[in-house]
């Protein structure tokens, strides 16, 4: 099975879950049931069409770009360690420059409180940035192909389940998504926001 479409397939595996137990915790809550519901159709054709994006251009450069198979596990961990730090940084960017926040990212925070499918509620341009920086690491890394299945399960998890409000590891990133314009907690990780001194004072979800 091709990258993109293992990746595809983990991702909106990890979405229907994320879906399935919000719907089984407001069972007894219609009125909540059908505000996830509408907030869960909005995100879906914006995300659809990022996802055909995305894979399709990532099918097309693992074609072009095959990686090595020679490095070792602690290529992973430098990846993932890369990726975190490169996607705050990104992601600091967008917020302290107000042109690409109202024309690219403005978008994603559409969603005060978002849902698992809204992980990737983005614009075009907002999608296409989070996929160079991701595709880069990858490349750059050199990641065993073995090992880029696994990685992009982790990533797919660090970013559907930091944007699930019952997940108890989303409480960090989800007062970025409180309503305004809030440049903290742009890390889906407390520990990248220490380092980069980007942690809200107070982090929890009004």
């Amino acid at each position: 099975m091709e990258f993109a479409t293992w990746n595809a397939l983990l991702f909106w595996g990890l979405v229907g879950a994320c879906f399935a137990h919000e719907m089984w915790r407001t069972r007894d809550n219609p009125t909540k049931r059908s505000m996830i519901c509408a907030a869960y159709r909005k995100a879906f054709p914006v995300v659809l069409r990022n996802q055909h994006i995305v894979f399709g251009i990532f099918s097309i450069l693992h074609r072009v770009l095959e990686p090595s198979y020679s490095y070792q596990w602690f290529r992973f961990g430098l990846a993932g360690s890369c990726l975190a730090v490169s996607s705050t940084v990104l992601h600091e960017f967008v917020h302290s420059t107000p042109w690409l926040y109202a024309n690219v990212h403005k978008v994603h925070h559409e969603f005060v409180t978002p849902n698992a499918l809204a992980s990737e509620y983005n614009s075009v341009a907002d999608t296409l940035m989070n996929f160079i920086n991701t595709a880069m690491v990858i490349y750059i890394a050199q990641i065993p192909r073995e090992l880029v299945y696994m990685f992009l399960a982790f990533t797919n998890f660090s970013v559907v389940l930091s944007h699930h409000p019952p997940w108890p590891g989303s409480k960090h990133h989800l007062v970025h998504h409180t309503k305004g314009k809030v440049n903290f907690n742009f890390s889906l990780t407390p520990l990248v926001d220490d380092i980069m001194g980007t942690r809200a004072p107070t982090p929890t979800v009004a």
